[in-house]
């Protein structure tokens, strides 16, 4: 910079002449002129040079790796808890309808799980700035956690509130962190195959779609909707085998007494 401006100075100092001197032009390549051209061009190529870095490993993208693949496993298993019992949620309220909520109307109970869908779809807004700042570790096990607990309390429910609190509100908060977090840790370890990850994700939402139902009702047929049904249900058949085994001894007393006798 100094050069250039003793350059400068030179230049403007020899272009200022007496009233009575004869001006001549300058010349259009001045030695000023020629400097500042080739800062101008040192400086683009700096810029270039910069831009065409390669990232630095904390903004790579790994785009495979086993690592990876486990996370759009991870994503896949969460999407088909997730969104598939949201996509099946229809059986357990037919079955509500028909056992524990059957004073209710069809609307009052489609309240539940319409709950249960608009707060995991809404809260996804406010879990994200979470997961922008912590990551998706806590989140996941918190909520994994309390997913988890949900589901099983919901096998304790008897009343209208008790479905709606569990399933509805607790249900619903659990479900938006998971899937929130699910799908958002994707765009963090691919690029290039972002769109193969984000489809082979979501199809874990049709799988559980496709299974909790095919799970659910044999499974509400044959064993109940919570562990006393099921411990009734085995006491009964015990019952059955206890009086069908009581009737054989009978028998066999009966035909011993005949034997008996004719002996």
């Amino acid at each position: 910079m100094t050069t250039t401006t003793i350059a400068i100075e030179t230049v403007e100092s020899a272009s200022v002449t007496s009233p009575h001197s004869t001006t001549t032009p300058t010349s259009p390549t001045s030695p000023s002129t020629t400097h500042t051209h080739s800062l101008e061009l040192h400086a683009l190529a700096t810029l270039d040079h910069h831009s065409q870095a390669p990232p630095s490993a904390a903004t790579a993208f790994p785009d495979g790796g086993l690592h990876a693949w486990l996370v759009v496993l991870g994503a896949f298993s969460i999407l088909g808890c997730t969104f598939g019992l949201m996509t099946s949620v229809g059986v357990l309220q037919s079955y509500w309808a028909q056992n524990q909520l059957a004073h209710y109307t069809d609307s009052q109970i489609g309240w539940i799980p319409s709950v249960f869908v608009f707060l995991s779809l809404l809260l996804g807004v406010q879990f994200g700035p979470l997961f922008d700042r912590y990551g998706p570790r806590w989140i996941n096990l918190i909520a994994s956690a309390g997913y988890v607990v949900c589901l099983v309390l919901l096998a304790e429910c008897t009343q209208y509130w008790q479905f709606m609190m569990t399933l509805g509100v607790w249900g619903g908060v659990c479900c938006a962190a998971l899937s929130t977090t699910g799908l958002a840790v994707l765009s963090h370890w691919f690029r290039m195959r972002r769109g193969l990850a984000n489809g082979i994700a979501m199809a874990g939402s049709s799988c559980g779609g496709v299974a909790f139902p095919l799970i659910l009702r044999p499974a509400l047929d044959q064993l109940g909707w919570n562990r006393e049904s099921i411990d009734q249900r085995a006491l009964a058949a015990g019952k059955e085998k206890r009086c069908d085994g009581s009737e054989m001894l009978e028998g066999l007393e009966i035909g011993m007494g005949c034997r008996g006798n004719i002996l």
